[in-house]
């Protein structure tokens, strides 16, 4: 491949995946629900099937309409039981109608009426006159420390407020409690302002007041200005859903790519290969072959998914030390630049049939070793739980060479706005990591030569090592681009 190729591959790739990059790291601006934005509330449950279907064609509309805010609300939470009850006042419908429910501006959906027609029709009926939300209560989030007498002074003043404004419906978070301070953390970043969480602060409407800005007057002078304009206010805890949903699709096509990058190293092959070829010297079984194989791969996926789970929940717990987690995503930005250049290197010397002068390789001891490991496997009667005990000690010898890639995608998942979807992402990651050792097992077992293999892999050895670098380079730019958006 001469070098305007791969200049051109190159800026390929990234001007197919810079869109996601801008779309992961500008999505922190505080909506804008302007005269033009269209406030849906959508009422369901995740306890109910039916609801999780209506609610995916809302989330779905949710990026083709940019003034769109989508709200959720869960009709099991007592405090969004008796909003929807409101509404339902408000719109005359009988109590006992179906409690999955649309609204927006002065229409409703109920039940099977949800239908991506009908919230298309809707939703497009206001996108000119817009739709504020359909409520005039006044949403406030308090976050404060439950040991703190300033803070129980604030909500006290707080809750007399709603003695002149009824509609004022105030919240209050602990700062104590780790998932609090992450959420006023997405808050903080969602209202764009420049301090980082635990702090004592409000939120209300478009407006977020921190620590000695929280006094009486202030609040009264903002609050009149939603009760002049008539309106009523998002939650802003509710806010967040939406942030953070919007970082699944720039991630998730990481994870896949950097799973599939990593899983086709060579590194990854080597064992297998001697593995396989090993048994079928030996004479075993298919049914012995198979299990083994299994068992083997299993071990890697498991192996690299405890490795993977353990480094991000330590990643994870720095985030209470901003100066050492950037620190960490530094080193990290850098090492997956120094890498992508040290592939590149390996690119060229692969192209010039070089094999010794290979930088990242299985050091030539580690192959003894796991031939020997091997060997003992093929002889042992207990193949199958050996093998899956040598599979877990040989990820862990392995892990210098394939973790590469991996200890980036580890850190980008080390957002806490991303929760439970970072684990569900590892697990993907690792299953992409698997799927070429899958597939390679599965060539062999059919017949496939193993001679064959070994010079297909040896032929296309620099085009991976290209791929490689490729995919370290997008890390890096992401990391890089976490890095300077925090400062």
């Amino acid at each position: 491949m001469s070098v305007k190729k791969i200049c051109l591959f190159t800026l390929m790739f990234l001007l197919i995946f810079c869109s996601p990059i801008y779309v992961c790291f500008s999505v922190f601006e505080a909506p804008d629900v302007g005269s033009d934005a269209v406030c849906l509330a959508f009422f369901g449950t995740s306890r109910c099937h039916f609801c999780e279907e209506k609610w995916s064609l809302v989330a779905d509309l949710e990026g083709y309409y940019p003034n769109l805010i989508v709200m959720r609300f869960d009709y099991m939470d007592e405090e969004d039981r008796s909003l929807e009850d409101y509404l339902f006042t408000k719109f005359n419908l009988p109590l006992n109608s179906p409690r999955t429910a649309v609204f927006v501006g002065n229409d409703y959906l109920l039940g099977v009426d949800i239908t991506e027609k009908s919230l298309r029709s809707l939703i497009e009926k206001y996108l000119d006159s817009g739709a504020k939300p359909v409520w005039k209560y006044i949403y406030l989030a308090y976050f404060g420390f439950s040991s703190c007498f300033s803070c129980d002074l604030d909500w006290q003043m707080i809750n007399r407020l709603r003695e002149d404004y009824p509609m004022l419906v105030p919240k209050r978070f602990d700062c104590l409690n780790k998932s609090v301070v992450n959420m006023e953390n997405e808050l903080l970043r969602l209202y764009r302002v420049d301090v980082k969480a635990p702090r004592v602060a409000v939120f209300v409407g478009r407006h977020c007041l921190i620590s000695e800005d929280i006094y009486e007057e202030r609040l009264r002078e903002i609050i009149e200005i939603y009760v002049g304009e008539g309106v009523g206010t998002i939650p802003p805890w509710k806010l967040l859903k939406t942030a953070t949903k919007k970082l699944s699709l720039p991630v998730l096509s990481m994870v896949i790519l950097g799973g599939l990058a990593d899983g086709i190293n060579p590194c990854a092959f080597t064992v297998l290969i001697f593995f396989i070829s090993y048994l079928v010297y030996l004479k075993r079984s298919k049914t012995e072959i198979v299990l083994t194989g299994v068992s083997f791969i299993s071990a890697v996926f498991t192996a690299y998914l405890i490795m993977g789970f353990g480094l991000m929940f330590f990643i994870v717990k720095l985030e209470f030390f901003p100066a050492i987690n950037l620190m960490i995503k530094v080193i990290t930005a850098i090492f997956a630049l120094i890498l992508c250049f040290v592939n590149l290197h390996d690119y060229h010397i692969l192209k010039k049939g070089d094999v010794n002068r290979v930088f990242i390789k299985i050091p030539k001891s580690l192959h003894g070793k796991f031939h020997s490991i091997v060997r003992k496997m093929g002889e042992t009667k207990f193949i199958v739980p050996f093998t899956f005990f040598a599979g877990l000690l040989v990820s862990i010898f392995e892990f210098a060479c394939t973790g590469q890639v991996y200890i980036p995608i580890i850190l980008l998942l080390s957002d806490p706005s991303l929760q439970f979807q970072a684990l569900v992402y590892l697990a993907l990651y690792n299953f992409m990591f698997i799927m070429p050792l899958i597939t390679l097992f599965l060539a062999v077992y059919i017949g496939a030569s193993i001679k064959e293999i070994n010079n297909r892999i040896s032929k296309h050895a620099d085009k991976m090592k290209l791929l490689t670098s490729i995919i370290l380079l997008f890390l890096a730019i992401i990391l890089l681009t976490q890095i300077f958006s925090s400062l």
